[in-house]
């Protein structure tokens, strides 16, 4: 998380993993191109039922307009900017509440606070639940029909620091972002099928 002119930035990913993981909201992607991405977004009812909020879409004329296509990240990348962009968009116009985090006004973040430079203790992170284990092999067997390393990969992004890592070693914040990645993998690699 990055502070930018006294605004808290965060990547679309984590967005897209705290829309899901709220249990508020939901999203789909309809359309995933280099030319446009629309993703659908999302409320969950009371009784489980998904009350459709609205839809964002980003466009390659978007990103002109943005004067964002000039930029080599636009230009080798470009499903995955638009994909970006619609999730930002998205998230401040359909589930701005899908956090609890704290907006702070200019300066505060910058007073030293009396615990800083204190050793703290941190939580023991929480096992990922059986349903995200199940939800992650899921995705890893679709994934694997385009990427045999894929399972490999994505627990060397999870714990970049560990050797060998596991399924088992997974927690439930990882789980959310190893769900919210294949998801997201996979729809990118059924699109390049598809185009």
């Amino acid at each position: 998380m990055k502070k930018h002119r006294n605004k808290r930035e965060v990547s679309a990913d984590a967005m897209a993993v705290a829309i899901r993981r709220s249990g508020k909201y939901e999203f789909d992607v309809e359309e995933y191109t280099r030319e446009r991405v629309e993703i659908v977004f999302f409320r969950i009812a009371t009784d489980g039922e998904r009350v459709r909020l609205g839809s964002l879409d980003w466009t390659i004329e978007d990103a002109k307009t943005a004067r964002l296509d000039h930029q080599d990240t636009y230009k080798k990348h470009m499903r995955r900017m638009l994909w970006c962009r619609a999730m930002s968009e998205g998230y401040r116009s359909f589930c701005p509440d899908a956090t609890a985090d704290q907006l702070y006004v200019e300066g505060e973040l910058e007073r030293p606070h009396p615990w800083v430079g204190k050793k703290t203790e941190q939580a023991d992170p929480v096992p990922a639940t059986d349903e995200q284990l199940m939800a992650i092999r899921e995705l890893l067997e679709a994934a694997a029909v385009f990427d045999p390393d894929v399972q490999k990969n994505m627990l060397a992004h999870l714990f970049p620091d560990q050797t060998d890592p596991t399924l088992d070693d997974i927690d439930q914040h990882r789980a959310d972002i190893a769900v919210a990645g294949l998801r997201a993998k996979i729809n990118r690699q059924q699109q390049e099928v598809t185009s």
